[in-house]
């Protein structure tokens, strides 16, 4: 991103055009929880201070829902400013991943870098989704968590529940159930447009959720962007919103030269050799070669009395299989027949 093109900061000034010196109201009021975090009441006052023309009782509550969980997630954004992106490898590679994957404790998004960050997209092209923010609501003294869906036309917020013992697959399937119960009532459609609307937001919901996974990984290959490492200047006093307050940082360098070097090379080769891998297979009894999705690994360190115990997480990359296979399917074999 660059200063044309930083999406959330752009959303920064476009709410503060639209409430008029709403951080100031929202600072001057904090959550009894924890200082950095805002107070739900204060960014209520902002937005319903805001005179609205929609008669539609369904369409005001989603308007006010979006603009109360955006100016929250603003408010907590502009305070650090971080942005990550992805190397196009390594985030087609985590789209790819399997979304039964997904048995890993919600307690891992404990492990989310700062309370607000914004995760840039350049690979998800379903629905025109820019990016989105994660980061924590509290609301009442308790922690709930959001995502907040930034496409080219609207902003869609995502409620995930961090109910204890539950995994993300569980609290996915509530996302879903919450998704069509809301859609059905706001946007009557035909079943089959629905569907597709459906399907759509579970598979952009479900990409989301792996490259925030990454980010929280222990083992995530995550350096600062050269030009925001020279370029980047904190307001120390003052917060300025301008864009050398802004900290970018790229995810998966090292892991997609490997990608392209590696695994681009070998799925050209079962391509081009199957016949001979087929052969061998047969003939061996081996495996044929294939590449193991990369997936998530999880374990808990701490005693489970203990208020210490946490969530590691770890990015398992993904693998060859039987690339011993590809050598020897280098070497000339002769096939005899045989006749009775």
């Amino acid at each position: 991103m660059n200063k044309n093109t930083c999406v959330p900061l752009e959303l920064v000034k476009q709410y503060s055009r639209k409430y008029t010196n709403c951080w100031e109201k929202i600072d001057y009021e904090k959550s009894g929880f924890n200082e950095e975090y805002p107070a739900i009441k204060s960014i209520a006052r902002v937005v319903m201070s805001k005179k609205r023309k929609n008669s539609d009782k369904i369409a005001y509550m989603h308007d006010t829902t979006i603009d109360l969980e955006m100016l929250y997630a603003l408010s907590l954004w502009r305070k650090n400013k971080q942005i990550y992106s992805f190397f196009g490898e390594l985030e087609e590679l985590l789209y790819e991943q399997s979304t039964d994957d997904f048995s890993v404790p919600v307690d891992v998004l404990q492990n989310l870098p700062f309370p607000c960050i914004f995760i840039e997209t350049k690979k998800l092209d379903m629905m025109d989704v820019l990016g989105f923010f994660a980061f924590y609501l509290v609301k009442e003294n308790k922690k709930q968590f959001r995502l907040m869906l930034v496409t080219k036309d609207f902003l869609l917020p995502v409620p995930v529940y961090l109910a204890k013992n539950q995994n993300i697959k569980n609290v996915f399937s509530q996302i879903f159930d919450r998704y069509s119960s809301f859609t059905q009532k706001r946007h009557p459609c035909p079943e089959q447009d629905y569907k597709r609307q459906a399907d759509q937001y579970i598979h952009v919901v479900n990409s989301a959720m792996q490259l925030l996974l990454y980010i929280c990984a222990q083992n995530a290959e995550i350096s600062e962007k050269i030009e925001s490492r020279k370029a980047y200047k904190k307001s120390l006093e003052n917060i300025k919103d301008q864009f050398k307050e802004v900290r970018q940082f790229e995810c998966g360098k090292k892991t997609s030269e490997i990608i392209r070097k590696t695994f681009k090379t070998h799925s050209s080769e079962m391509a081009d050799d199957e016949p001979q891998i087929v052969f061998l297979q047969k003939t061996e009894n081996k495996k044929r070669p294939h590449v193991r999705k990369g997936h998530w690994h999880h374990y808990w360190i701490g005693s489970k009395k203990g208020k210490n115990r946490q969530l590691k997480l770890n990015w398992i990359a993904p693998s060859i299989i039987h690339q011993e296979v590809f050598d020897e399917a280098k070497i000339p074999t002769t096939i005899n027949q045989i006749y009775d």
